[in-house]
């Protein structure tokens, strides 16, 4: 219910945003939109269970796997009545329960008959509650509100690259979604640092005792995409429904799971192609094709085989945003990690094969520092997929950001807006804000380091952040799943705007 509720939360925005549009504009084939709730406590008005409840985490997890409407609700009255037969009680006479659970809530039913940890309580043989509060935190969609749009398929062509910082490399709609996330994570920043106290206080950053900013507890982001990601969760193979199995299985099962890259100026993923992880400035001007992980690496949790053990579909190790966060290097030396909390998936996946690259597996790539964690987002899909368009993906993409007045345009081909300025979603730009708040923030940050004068040098700057990647990538190639392609570093070689 909460998932097609978002579905159609983006999908209204997308189109009364697009409404002064050509029709070309606002024909799309990816749309994404992250959907920021506030968030319900995990405890139930009757007995009060606590948030980090083992046993509600590993309901939790479970529900992640399961998309199916029907199946989730058995299951969360199933695992919910196991729960409550193994969790402490209070003592205490339960609060007045609501009678209904709020429209638009992921909610549970349960009655509990006097039983307890050790059987049937003779003293409370007779009391019967009943609950409807929300199991999950900030489903509730009565205060959801679209924080970004965007749409797009392609990618930015080799001869266009730019070592400025001027252009978008990446337009496909999940990747401009999480860059306009980061343009409104900066204006959060800047109003959390105006002199109006109740401006302040809408901002949904706190400042933290030991130095720098964290999300306020009950904000929680949700990403929706039309179709699966490219890459790994869109491939569901029709080889797992042929009966000649035998002689398809293993070669099809050889590159799943397996990092995969977009083709420049086209559509669909590849497999990643030898052992080099860096692609050369002079070469992709000369001609080498550029080469962009795909979004299914770049949001998807993915998890490693054990020793000997043949990678299945879902031995992904837990790429970039669900372990990095959202908020890319810059922002971590004022913010800690930002999360998905879930993905809620429009057409395009095989249920089984989605859920297993979106899942977790015990192995993981070690311990991590603090603040960062293998956050593991609830996964849904939705009532009624949109159904497959068919033709050539148009060469543009669209992005909004809360706050602004108008979408944007770019032309995905050349990472620029149409007219041929740069987009408000660029490293330049990005930059530029980051120095301005580096200049007010630098005695508010734990470890304030001298203002760096070059764009590469401040990314290098966030230490654990760049550690905790370097963590990642070592996990991939130990896995033997590939090693994540990096672009050009000249790109990144340009002064900041001070």
């Amino acid at each position: 219910e909460f998932a097609d509720s978002v579905s159609q939360l983006v999908t209204q925005k997308f189109l009364e945003l697009t409404v002064g549009l050509t029709s070309v504009h606002r024909r799309h084939k990816a749309l994404a939109g992250i959907v920021m709730t506030r968030a319900i406590s995990w405890h139930t008005c009757a007995y009060g269970w606590s948030r980090e409840c083992p046993e509600l985490r590993h309901i939790r997890c479970i529900w992640s796997c399961v998309t199916s409407a029907w199946t989730q609700k058995c299951t969360l009255n199933i695992l919910s009545e196991h729960c409550l037969f193994s969790t402490r009680l209070h003592t205490q006479q339960p609060r007045s329960c609501p009678q209904k659970a709020p429209d638009g809530v992921q909610s549970i039913s349960w009655t509990w008959q006097g039983w307890g940890p050790g059987g049937r309580d003779p003293h409370h043989q007779e009391m019967v509650r009943y609950s409807d509060t929300p199991l999950f935190p900030g489903l509730d969609v009565r205060q959801a509100q679209v924080v970004v749009l965007s749409s797009g398929t392609k990618c930015i062509s080799g001869e266009y690259i730019n070592d400025q910082g001027l252009v978008v490399n990446d337009g496909h709609a999940e990747v401009v979604a999480r860059r306009a996330l980061v343009h409104f994570l900066y204006a959060q920043l800047e109003l959390h640092l105006s002199k109006r106290r109740e401006d302040s206080e809408r901002s949904i950053f706190v400042r933290l005792k030991e130095g720098g900013y964290r999300l306020r507890e009950n904000v929680l982001f949700h990403l929706y995409v039309s179709t699966s990601p490219c890459g790994d969760a869109r491939l569901n193979s029709p080889y797992e429904i042929t009966t000649d199995l035998n002689s398809s299985k293993h070669i099809v099962r050889k590159f799943r799971g397996h990092l995969r890259t977009k083709i420049e100026s086209g559509e669909g993923t590849v497999p990643v192609r030898g052992p080099s992880a860096v692609q050369t400035w002079d070469g992709v001007l000369l001609g080498e094709q550029l080469v962009t992980m795909s979004c299914t690496d770049k949001i998807a949790r993915v998890s490693l085989p054990s020793a000997g053990e043949q990678i299945p579909i879902s031995s992904l190790c837990p790429p970039r945003w669900n372990v990095l966060g959202l908020q890319g290097a810059l922002l971590c030396h004022f913010i800690e990690p930002v999360y998905l909390h879930s993905i809620i998936v429009g057409s395009l996946h095989h249920t089984g094969h989605l859920s297993r690259v979106m899942s977790y597996r015990t192995e993981d790539i070690g311990q991590l520092p603090t603040s960062y964690r293998h956050n593991r987002p609830l996964l849904s899909g939705v009532s009624n997929a949109e159904a497959r368009q068919p033709g050539k993906s148009p060469h543009f993409s669209v992005n909004w950001v809360v706050g602004t007045a108008d979408v944007e345009i770019l032309d995905a081909t050349t990472g620029k807006r149409r007219c041929g300025s740069s987009s408000r979603l660029c490293k330049h730009v990005f930059s530029a804000r980051w120095a301005r708040l580096y200049g007010k923030l630098s005695t508010r940050i734990p470890n304030p380091r001298d203002t760096p004068s070059m764009y590469c040098e401040a990314k290098l700057g966030a230490c654990t952040y760049q550690s905790v990647k370097q963590q990642l990538f070592r996990a991939f190639q130990k896995a033997g799943l590939g090693t994540w392609v990096r672009k050009p570093p000249e790109q990144d070689q340009f002064l900041l705007a001070l």
